[in-house]
């Protein structure tokens, strides 16, 4: 069984998305000390970062009612800092609070936001701290013809960066998807 193949069949025997273990092992197993992600949605990364131990938890998200529901979850969880807007409005501000290495979850797309990924690792190619872990989800999905052009945006942020793709269960007919998950380490 390739490692690959471990991170699938753990989240299959799991139930716990492929993702959950990604940031375990590559997060805080590589030294991460903070979680940031775009596209909150109902937090359940955020949850994933909490219980892996990130010390920080940022998270921005679009849809107020989404934003408004995790304000409420995370309500009692000092280390969460949630932003509610596009990206392009707060992951500046968001990178800019970062002053240790960090496992950013880059999840925002579509519902009328676009695909900022590319805008994304640009704020972080022009940080200061070059060795981030950095996934990207959906790569079938919305970077299909894109994933040369992606691989090369992320060698110019790091040219020592490893990247690798990971499959996830999407359940019901579409079940295991290869190489939909990147993640970009040192």
């Amino acid at each position: 069984m390739t490692d690959k193949d471990k991170y699938f069949q753990e989240s299959i025997s799991s139930g716990i998305p492929t993702y959950y273990f990604l940031l375990r092992d590559f997060g805080v197993g590589k030294g991460c000390k903070n979680f940031v992600e775009t596209g909150t949605h109902l937090g359940n990364g955020v949850q994933y970062a909490l219980d892996n131990g990130f010390d920080e938890v940022l998270s921005c998200e679009m849809m107020q009612d989404r934003y408004q529901h995790c304000m409420n979850r995370f309500k009692d969880n000092d280390n969460v800092s949630l932003w509610l807007g596009k990206s392009d409005d707060c992951f500046s501000e968001m990178v800019n609070k970062l002053t240790e290495k960090s496992c950013f979850w880059l999840d925002a797309h579509a519902e009328g936001g676009g695909v900022p990924t590319f805008e994304e690792l640009d704020v972080i190619k022009n940080s200061s701290i070059k060795d981030h872990t950095i996934i990207i989800d959906d790569i079938p999905v919305y970077f299909g013809g894109q994933v040369a052009e992606l691989e090369q945006k992320l060698l110019s942020i790091n040219e020592n960066y490893i990247i690798e793709y990971f499959p996830v269960d999407l359940g019901g007919e579409r079940g295991r998807v290869d190489d939909y998950e990147l993640v970009a380490y040192v």
